[in-house]
């Protein structure tokens, strides 16, 4: 029977095209279901793109952050830097000054205030 139905294909083309008819019919509902599965396919490799963009935008932000932080940490290392410079200058600022009013607290322990001897005895007034 077989043989009889292929010889009959090749002899027949209206046979043919009865069986590409009844083919595409037995094979439409397996075309639809592909059908029902190739949005979701879509849909499933749309989500995997933007759970791969969004991966790939969190890393990049990671690194930029770590990098943002690495010049923070400089920067504040350089600020503590030129605040200790700062302080030092101050306290040898204040320490000059101190030592001026010193001297000059000590200098006017000294000097009592008062005439010189030298225009007392010019004047003639005291004589030793």
């Amino acid at each position: 029977m077989a043989q009889k139905l292929i010889q009959l294909k090749l002899f027949n083309p209206i046979l043919l095209k009865f069986e590409a008819a009844t083919k595409a019919i037995t094979l439409d509902p397996f075309f639809c279901k592909y059908a029902r599965h190739v949005g979701r396919l879509d849909e499933a490799m749309e989500l995997k793109r933007t759970v791969s963009d969004i991966k790939h935008e969190v890393y990049s932000r990671l690194i930029q952050n770590e990098k943002t932080q690495r010049r923070v940490s400089g920067i504040a290392k350089e600020l503590k830097k030129i605040h200790r410079e700062a302080v030092q200058n101050t306290i040898n600022s204040v320490t000059v000054v101190a030592v001026l009013f010193a001297s000059i607290a000590f200098l006017a322990i000294f000097n009592l205030p008062g005439q010189y001897l030298s225009r007392v005895l010019e004047s003639g007034g005291w004589r030793a």
